[in-house]
């Protein structure tokens, strides 16, 4: 199934909210925004309640969040300091949305109404431990989000391969072998933490059209389920 979708929040919305310092973060910001559809996943995710970000990076997806309703408490957590240093200067101010520099495979996760897991799976050694803790970390009925870059078309595969050895091999982003998977292999992945697969789509979106998008939707039973072993 293919998901076109536009959410509410707009690049000059965003952009005005963005404390940037000079060229280069005017540039990073854009990058950011323009090569991904935030705007696509954003109405995914509840409009209320507390909702975790893990591997936030610059933050820019959070502050997607934190504007679009001012009824989401958003929690951006990373390993990386300085991009969490950059992220709290770019978006500190708004009210309803913090940072933490935070260890994604040990330090204990908040319990969440939601959880957002955004193109981070695929640069970890064990993504399956990361969507088990996320799910634990859900109150009942809570929703895990996930956008992944897809396998195909195998053009856009290809360029999203290239984009991450770059950002990889230039030291902007920490990563394990970069390791793509099928929205099946997510699904079954998601479906493994415990969690009931909603939505399992290819998304296509204006931002980020030359790379393959995929969106998942899990959801924690208010009865529990247990984790396929």
């Amino acid at each position: 199934m293919v998901a076109r979708s536009r959410g509410l929040i707009r690049w000059p919305k965003l952009r005005d909210a963005t404390r940037t310092r000079g060229t280069r973060d005017a540039l990073r910001l854009r990058q950011r925004w323009f090569g991904s559809p935030f705007s696509a996943v954003e109405p995914l995710l509840p409009r209320e309640g507390t909702i975790l970000d893990l591997g936030c990076g610059f933050g820019v997806f959070a502050a997607t969040l934190a504007l679009g309703a001012t009824g989401r408490r958003v929690i951006g957590l990373d390993v990386d300091a300085p991009k969490i240093a950059r992220a709290q200067a770019w978006y500190g101010h708004l009210p309803n949305l913090r940072f933490v520099v935070g260890d994604l495979d040990h330090d204990d996760l908040p319990e969440a109404d939601a959880v957002v897991i955004y193109d981070v799976l695929h640069h970890l050694h064990d993504a399956d431990a990361l969507l088990a803790r996320a799910a634990r970390a859900l109150r009942p009925g809570g929703v895990l989000v996930v956008k992944e870059n897809d396998v195909t078309p195998p053009w856009k595969h290809a360029v999203s391969t290239l984009v991450e050895q770059v950002a990889v091999g230039s030291g902007l982003t920490r990563s394990a072998p970069v390791r793509f998977r099928s929205r099946e292999a997510w699904a079954e992945a998601i479906t493994r933490a415990g969690l009931v697969v909603e939505r399992a789509e290819h998304l296509q979106a204006r931002e980020g059209f030359f790379v393959p998008h995929s969106v998942f939707v899990g959801r924690r039973p208010v009865a529990p389920t247990p984790a396929i072993p």
